[in-house]
């Protein structure tokens, strides 16, 4: 649990540094739940957190933390939003990000466990919803270099509400 007090502390002291923008003026810091499934190498589904800390109207950092039977996985990502990709109002409220991040994931599964490290990047859309949610879905490609080098894909669906 020392790992989750670290993630919260982050996230309070990016709020108390007064970041601004995001969604709004107003509401900057996001946290939610999240449905990841993966491909490989830990293939299934959990279910987990979501926090998201606007940096202004374009970039942002996001950290999750993902469980399921016998894994947890601990992850953060820098990410760039592109607005006006979809035509219209969609424009203005769908965002397209992308951007780099690592991940760790821990397992134990009988007799055997482990630590794993990866380098992921992250593509997704995010549904800006008149503040406080929004909605989000990403693609999630991972090259696992720690303990052996193996490359897997994820998907993550999720909301988050903003204070």
């Amino acid at each position: 649990m020392r790992w989750m007090t670290r993630v919260l502390g982050v996230l309070l002291a990016l709020a108390a540094a007064g970041l601004q923008a995001g969604p709004s003026n107003s509401s900057n810091i996001g946290v939610g739940l999240a449905v990841p499934f993966r491909i490989t190498p830990f293939p299934g589904a959990g279910l987990g957190l979501s926090g998201k800390v606007w940096m202004d109207t374009v970039n942002a950092v996001d950290i999750d933390v993902f469980g399921g039977n016998s894994w947890l996985s601990v992850g953060g990502d820098y990410l760039w939003h592109r607005y006006g990709v979809f035509s219209g109002n969609a424009g203005r409220r769908l965002p397209v990000y992308f951007g780099p991040g690592a991940t760790m994931t821990m397992w134990s599964a009988g007799p055997y466990s482990g630590t794993a490290l990866a380098a992921q990047g992250k593509l997704g859309v995010d549904y800006l919803f008149v503040e406080p949610f929004d909605l989000y879905f990403e693609v999630v490609p991972q090259l696992m270099i720690v303990p052996s080098v193996n490359f897997g894909v994820g998907t993550t669906i999720g909301g988050r509400f903003y204070f």
